[in-house]
C-alpha cells in the first residue's frame, strides 16, 4: 500500500491538527450537516459534469455510477466531517492512500480528481449562502476547503506513489519478456502465423464455405499480438504497424475474398501483408537485448510481480476495445495431502506437472501468474463467462486425463478447484480477481474439482 514520507507525515498532520483545533463544536456540528445534507446533490452534480468529459466517460456506466460509485463517494465526502469529533489524521489519511491507490491502478486521470474538488467545494459555498451568520459560514467554508484540500493532497501523493511503482512494474516486465525463452516466443508465433495462413489457403482453395474463413485477429498469432506481443514491445514502431496491417487484413482482403473478388490479386495482397507482419515482428524480435528476472522459480511461470501490470493492460484495453476479457484462479486440489504423504520433493513435482497442464491449457495471447501457494491465475483474453467456464472444464479434463507417475510406479490424478470472472466494465482489475476468488472459494465449498462462475 501507499505511504506518506516521513515530511509529508509531519507537514500534513501538523495541518490537520491546526484545522480541527479551530472548529468549534456548534461550527463542526453545522457543517458535518450541511455536508450529509448536500451530499447527493453534490454527488449527482459530479457525475452529471463528469459525464460530459471524454477522458472520463470510459470509466462511467449509469450502472457503475448508480451501484457503486455514487455511494462510495457519498460515504467519502460525509466520513470526511463527522459531527462529534475531529477524525483522526492516521486513519483518514489511510483513507485517502487506499483511494489514491484505486485511481491510479484505474487509470483515473488526475485533472478529474482535482475537477471534484473544485465542484465539492463551489457546491458546498452555494448551499451555505444565507443559511448561516457570517462568522460560522466563514468559519464552516475554510474548514471545508482545507479539508478537502489536505485529503486531495494525500489522496495525489499515493496516486504518484503508485503509478512510479506501476510504471517500475510495466517496464521491468518488458526487460524480462525480451529475455525469457525468446527463442521459444519467436517460434511459436512464426507457428501460430503459419497455422493460420495455411488454414486461410485451404479454405480459400476449396472454394465452398468461404464463410469458415476466419479474421487473423481471432487466431492464435492475432491474439499473440494483440496481447503478449503488445506488452513484450510495447511502443515500438514495428509492433504498431504489425498491428495495423493485421487490422487491413481482417478489413479489407478478407472480406473480398469472401464476396468472391478477384483470387490471384487478392491473395498476392493477402501473402504480401502476411510476409510484412512476419518481417515486422522478426524486427521486434531482432531488438531485443535486455532482461530482468520475474518467473517463479519452482514452476516458470510470471511471478506475482507483474500481475498489476498486465492486468491493468487488460482490462484497459477490454474496456476502450469492447472486447471480452474473462480470468480463471486456479486452486491446486488437496496438495498439502501430497506433500504430507510424498515429501515435498514430489509435492514440487505435482506443482510443476499441474503447471504444465495448465501453461499448454491456455492459448499464446494468455498469461498465467502464480498467485500464491498452490493458487494460480490465468488471463483469458477475448473470453466471455461461458467461455472462460468452458477453459475451466477443459483444463479439469486434461488434469484427469495426465496423471502424475512416479518413478516407483505410482500414479497420482491430480485436480483442481477453478473460479472464473468476465470483465464487467469496472475498471478496476481487483474487482476482477475478487470475484474470480469468490467463485474459486464457492469450488472448493462445494467439493472441489469443479469450475464455478462469479454471478
Amino acid at each position: 500500500m501507499a505511504s506518506l514520507s516521513e515530511w509529508d507525515k509531519e507537514l500534513l498532520s501538523n495541518e490537520w491538527a491546526r484545522l480541527q483545533s479551530t472548529l468549534t463544536p456548534p461550527v463542526r456540528r453545522s457543517l458535518s450537516a450541511l455536508v450529509a445534507d448536500k451530499a447527493p446533490e453534490l454527488v449527482e452534480n459530479f457525475y452529471s459534469e463528469l459525464g460530459k468529459d471524454p477522458d472520463a466517460r470510459d470509466f462511467l456506466s449509469q450502472d457503475l455510477v448508480a451501484d457503486r460509485l455514487a455511494g462510495a463517494l457519498r460515504r467519502w465526502l460525509t466520513g470526511l466531517f463527522p459531527a462529534d469529533a475531529a477524525p483522526d489524521f492516521q486513519q483518514m489519511a489511510e483513507v485517502q492512500l487506499h483511494v489514491g491507490a484505486v485511481h491510479s491502478r484505474i487509470g483515473l486521470p488526475l485533472k478529474l480528481v482535482t475537477r471534484a474538488l473544485r465542484l465539492m467545494i463551489d457546491g458546498l459555498i452555494a448551499a451555505a449562502a444565507g443559511r448561516y451568520s457570517d462568522a460560522d459560514q466563514s468559519a464552516m467554508l475554510r474548514a471545508a476547503v482545507a479539508t478537502l484540500s489536505i485529503a486531495i493532497d494525500i489522496m495525489n501523493t499515493a496516486y504518484v506513489e503508485k503509478s512510479r511503482q506501476n510504471d517500475r512494474s510495466a517496464e521491468a516486465f518488458r526487460l524480462f519478456s525480451l529475455g525469457k525463452n525468446m527463442s521459444q516466443e519467436r517460434e511459436a508465433q512464426r507457428a501460430a502465423m503459419a497455422e493460420w495462413l495455411q488454414e486461410a489457403m485451404y479454405v480459400i482453395a476449396t472454394g465452398d464455405q468461404l464463410d469458415r474463413l476466419s479474421d487473423m485477429r481471432s487466431s492464435e498469432f492475432g491474439l499473440w499480438l494483440s496481447h503478449r506481443g503488445d506488452v513484450i514491445f510495447e511502443g515500438t514502431h514495428e509492433i504498431e504497424r504489425a498491428r495495423r496491417v493485421m487490422e487491413r487484413i481482417d478489413a479489407e482482403i478478407l472480406p473480398a475474398i469472401r464476396r468472391g473478388g478477384d483470387l490471384r490479386l487478392l491473395l498476392q495482397r493477402l501473402n504480401d501483408e502476411a510476409a510484412r507482419i512476419r518481417a515486422l515482428v522478426a524486427e521486434c524480435f531482432s531488438a531485443a537485448a535486455r532482461i530482468e528476472g520475474g518467473h517463479d522459480a519452482l514452476t516458470g511461470v510470471l511471478s506475482r510481480r507483474f500481475m498489476d501490470t498486465i492486468l491493468t493492460r487488460e482490462v484497459e484495453t477490454a474496456r476502450k476495445r469492447r472486447h471480452k476479457f474473462s480470468v480463471a484462479l486456479v486452486d491446486i486440489d488437496h496438495f498439502k495431502a501430497v506433500n504430507d504423504r510424498y515429501g515435498h520433493a514430489v509435492g514440487d513435482l505435482a506443482l510443476r506437472h499441474c503447471v504444465q497442464v495448465i501453461a499448454e491449457s491456455a492459448r499464446v495471447g494468455d498469461f498465467v501468474f502464480r498467485y500464491g501457494g498452490e493458487e494460480f491465475l490465468v488471463t483469458l483474453a477475448e473470453m466471455d463467462l461461458i467461455e472462460a467456464r468452458s477453459f475451466g472444464e477443459q483444463l479439469l479434463a486434461a488434469l484427469r486425463n495426465r496423471p502424475l507417475h512416479l518413478e516407483d510406479g505410482t500414479s497420482i490424478i491430480m485436480t483442481a478447484s477453478i473460479g472464473v470472472a468476465e470483465f464487467s466494465g469496472e475498471p478496476d482489475f481487483l474487482r476482477l480477481t475478487e470475484a474470480a476468488d469468490r467463485a474459486l472459494y464457492e469450488a472448493k465449498h462445494l467439493g472441489r474439482s469443479q469450475v464455478r462462475a462469479a454471478e
